[in-house]
């Protein structure tokens, strides 16, 4: 049994049925398999857990480190489109059992944006905001903070309004704000206001 195909099997009853619905029993149903086969690979739930999401880790990554060939800030939009696919199959119930259930495995999701996604992000930003805006005393860090903030909104199922794709939300929230010079994260009751060279919180009455 090849592993690839227990991990797509696996991602997409977490997408139907959550964490904890989705029992190594039902699993290995999927596959015509038995429950030992599956043992064999994952002694239990949080390894099955961890695997699926490093798998997406790893194409998010290999998608950051293959498209510095275009525009900076294009590139930031497909590898923000591609991050979003990549964890399409993590609902908002996903993510609160993970959280409640697997804390550890939840700090390696938080992990993986501060850390590891961080870095082609910074990279993009930096150098998209200082060639195509031209903005080259501006605290790229706490940009990159923000649009991460944003992305992790957006992963865990926390911007959409309804019929609005994720991507676009984005960009609605992070890039046009940009030019703008106002932005919000939602859930928070502060705004940001983007200035020439940072970004400070204010009220959102002051918008």
């Amino acid at each position: 049994m090849q592993k690839a195909l227990i991990l797509d099997t696996a991602v997409h009853l977490l997408k139907q049925t959550g964490i904890r619905h989705s029992t190594f029993d039902l699993i290995a149903g999927q596959l015509n398999i038995s429950e030992n086969t599956l043992h064999q690979l994952f002694r239990n739930k949080e390894e099955l857990l961890q695997a699926c999401l490093q798998a997406c880790y790893e194409k998010i990554l290999l998608t950051g480190q293959s498209n510095k060939r275009q525009s900076p800030l294009i590139s930031l939009i497909y590898l923000t489109r591609k991050t979003l696919e990549y964890f399409d199959w993590c609902t908002a119930t996903f993510f609160d059992e993970l959280r409640q259930d697997y804390p550890t495995i939840f700090q390696t999701y938080k992990h993986f944006l501060t850390d590891q996604l961080h870095m082609p992000i910074h990279y993009h930003l930096e150098h998209g905001l200082i060639e195509d805006y031209f903005r080259p005393h501006i605290d790229i860090d706490q940009f990159s903070t923000l649009y991460i903030d944003l992305l992790d909104c957006a992963i865990r199922k926390q911007l959409l309004d309804g019929n609005s794709h994720p991507t676009i939300d984005l960009i609605k929230i992070f890039f046009l704000p940009l030019i703008k010079g106002v932005a919000k994260i939602p859930g928070e009751d502060n705004i940001y206001h983007i200035g020439q060279n940072n970004i400070t919180k204010g009220c959102e009455s002051s918008i």
